[in-house]
């Protein structure tokens, strides 16, 4: 039997979010309950590792630095990620489900999946 935990990321997953600007005190991780649906030209990623690196603390440190990279509450946190193809849209080439794959998500990265 599937704990609510284990549920919830099974019918849409996780995502770290920000409520408020600040540090690890301002990280809260969230169910999820639809994943993200990839549009045209987008894929939907299964994360399996994701990076974090001193600038993504700084970018979300506060709202006028987080102003500058174009954030703003609520917000997702880390940005380098790697994981599998799940869900391609329409008009996307190059990539089909099953694929490794790894890049950059602007403070999206830390979720089970990030629609890139």
């Amino acid at each position: 039997m599937q704990t609510q935990s284990e549920q919830a990321r099974t019918a849409g997953g996780r995502a770290v979010r920000m409520e408020s600007f600040g540090g690890p005190e301002a990280l809260d991780v969230r169910e999820v309950t639809e994943p993200p649906q990839a549009g045209p030209g987008q894929v939907r990623v299964r994360v399996t590792a994701a990076g974090l690196n001193p600038m993504d603390w700084f970018m979300t440190a506060d709202a006028d630095t987080a102003a500058r990279f174009g954030l703003t509450l609520p917000v997702g946190f880390g940005t380098d990620y790697a994981g599998v193809v799940d869900q391609v849209g329409d008009g996307v080439s190059g990539f089909a489900p099953g694929d490794r794959v790894f890049g950059g998500a602007l403070s999206r990265a830390v979720a089970d999946s990030v629609v890139v």
